[in-house]
């Protein structure tokens, strides 16, 4: 079961000003590229595909049932979730646990799910993307293999940080 984006996030997760002093720019002409690399960073990092495995800012998501029962949703920080039977829509109790959010399914159906990142979390996620951003920025082309493959220290650890692992 993979899950699909449905809403995806909106609003500006990087304040382009507090960017450009993190790479020391002050000139407007650079502001496009720096608005690629976040996007980039954003796109690498966020989502159920991404290297966090979760939703950065709020998003909305669907996964199709094909049978009644619990269901484990395939992300964390869960914050609502409603499935989509052939005739209503009807919103579901979340049980969260370690292991994320679940939810009973009376048929098969569409579950609707929506994610938002705890506010400390996202604080950290919005770090990683920026030193990610900046370290694109400033090394704009890879110098050898190794460096293609190695995240730098400091987004590494805030990776690891904010990872979400399935069970």
């Amino acid at each position: 079961m993979t899950p699909v984006l449905v809403t995806p996030p909106t609003g500006e997760l990087i304040d382009m000003e507090q960017l450009k002093l993190q790479c020391r720019t002050d000139g407007p002409e650079e502001e496009q590229l720096l608005a690629g690399y976040v996007a980039a960073a954003i796109g690498w990092l966020d989502g159920w595909g991404g290297l966090l495995g979760r939703a950065i800012q709020p998003q909305s998501w669907a996964l199709d049932v094909s049978a009644a029962g619990r269901i484990r949703l395939p992300m964390p920080d869960v914050v609502s979730a409603s499935a989509e039977y052939a005739s209503e829509t009807a919103p579901l109790a979340l049980s969260i646990d370690a292991g994320g959010a679940v939810v009973e399914v009376t048929a098969p159906c569409r579950l609707l799910f929506d994610c938002a990142m705890p506010e400390p979390k996202r604080a950290l996620a919005t770090q990683a993307v920026m030193l990610l951003a900046a370290t694109w920025f400033r090394f704009r082309e890879t110098v050898g293999t190794a460096s293609m493959n190695e995240l730098p220290f400091g987004v590494r650890a805030l990776v690891q940080a904010l990872r979400w692992r399935r069970v």
